[in-house]
């Protein structure tokens, strides 16, 4: 999905490794995210997808994207050693998050006051 702003390509969302029941979501564009977009992605994820989980991973430093995550109800997994590069320092550990179908639907659903 592409998110377009004045015309222009400014950001992305990815589904892949998509099986039926789980999904990896991959969000590209800094400083676009919105309640809407966050609201849009539930919908397609629940009710296209019928996804009974959503994955994310995401770097481990810097640690701000692992606080916002737990605010929109994802949940902790673990980590992914050497997901980033080659060496295993915090820089290159990502952090796997799951958003089961319950806590989709809420976001789905739920008016935010902010997005992220």
């Amino acid at each position: 999905l592409g998110i377009i702003e004045n015309g222009n390509l400014v950001g992305a969302v990815l589904f892949s490794s998509y099986n039926s029941v789980n999904a990896e979501l991959s969000y590209y564009g800094k400083h676009t995210i919105t309640a809407g977009i966050i609201r849009a992605v539930a919908r397609i994820a629940l009710y296209e997808l019928k996804l009974a989980r959503c994955t994310v991973i995401v770097p481990k430093r810097p640690s701000f994207l692992l606080k916002k995550l737990t605010k929109f109800g994802f949940r902790y997994e673990g980590v992914q050693r050497r997901h980033y590069g080659p060496s295993d320092s915090a820089r290159h550990t990502g952090c796997r998050f799951v958003l089961f179908s319950e806590d989709i639907a809420k976001l789905a659903s739920e008016p935010f006051k902010k997005a992220a």
